[in-house]
């Protein structure tokens, strides 16, 4: 019989642990996102034209470089660092490092690419397209 009552009191606990998850608020996902690292956001391009970046480094059009949204950019925290940038459309991936700051880039998110790394995933004509970027540094 104790067997009995400890089954149904465990078979209660479940039940109301149940009821609790399937009351629960959705998950933002933003914050999904950015637990796991992702950024979700754009890409657009730019060109050097021989000048500095806010890193303080010269690069060519043909770098991999990348300009973060100026929130996001913090002041230089992430010079030289890394981040892989995965185009939405069609799932491609490669690499850049950052080396400048986009105040124009809009949300945090967002990222500006060199040329030569924009090409990578789009021609020039199509001017943006949605990307997920990760620090992998």
């Amino acid at each position: 019989m104790v067997k009995f009552f400890s089954l149904i009191a465990a078979f209660i606990t479940l039940a109301s642990e149940a009821a609790l998850l399937t009351n629960a608020s959705p998950v933002n996902s933003e914050v999904v996102a950015r637990a796991d690292g992702q950024h979700h956001g754009q890409a657009t391009f730019f060109f050097q034209n021989g000048g500095t970046g806010a890193c303080g480094q010269k690069h060519s059009d043909n770098d991999f470089i990348v300009a973060l949204e100026t929130t996001e950019y913090a002041n230089g925290a992430h010079c030289g660092k890394t981040i892989a940038i995965t185009d939405s459309n069609s799932g491609k991936t490669v690499n850049g490092v950052i080396a400048d700051e986009c105040p124009g880039c809009g949300a945090k998110n967002n990222i500006d690419l060199s040329v030569g790394l924009f090409t990578q995933f789009e021609s020039e004509s199509v001017g943006v397209f949605p990307v997920v970027w990760v620090f992998v540094d």
